[in-house]
């Protein structure tokens, strides 16, 4: 046998970490490059914040055990967090099970009102990106449109 290129593979291209992030889109390739080496798909949500430096490069990420939903989460622990990781500004990553509803109005209202308080606290919350499978929305821009 001289060549083993009549056996091509069929398998999916493996998500790569974007270089920069600085849309939404960014953050969903991001969020799937993160979690491609589990290959199954996560049991339960997953909420993450994640820190943004100054040149766009994320600089860490952060849990909050004790937060289910968007609207589980304290100000001062992301607030601690930012300052923790050095990061410029923060994005929230909802990541949810097979299944599970598309976000709607009340997820949207729900990151309006912890990035508001979060900027009365002086911390930037850029966004919500909820990713489900191979889909992805944007909280901030679902908010934008109500």
């Amino acid at each position: 046998m001289t060549s083993s290129s009549r056996y091509k593979s069929k398998s999916k291209p493996k998500p790569t970490f974007p270089d920069r992030v600085r849309t939404p889109a960014d953050f969903a390739q991001l969020i799937r490059a993160m979690l491609a080496p589990n290959k199954a798909p996560i049991p339960v949500p997953l909420l993450l914040a994640l820190g943004v430096d100054g040149e766009h490069i994320l600089c860490g990420f952060g849990v909050q055990d004790d937060a289910e939903t968007v609207a589980d989460l304290r100000v001062d622990k992301l607030k601690a967090l930012a300052a923790e990781l050095g990061a410029v500004v923060l994005v929230l990553a909802h990541v949810l099970p097979p299944g599970s509803a598309v976000p709607g109005a009340d997820a949207a209202r729900e990151f309006s009102a912890i990035a508001e308080a979060c900027h009365r606290a002086d911390l930037l919350l850029v966004d919500c990106v909820v990713v489900r499978g191979g889909r992805w929305w944007s909280l901030r821009s679902l908010a934008a449109s109500l």
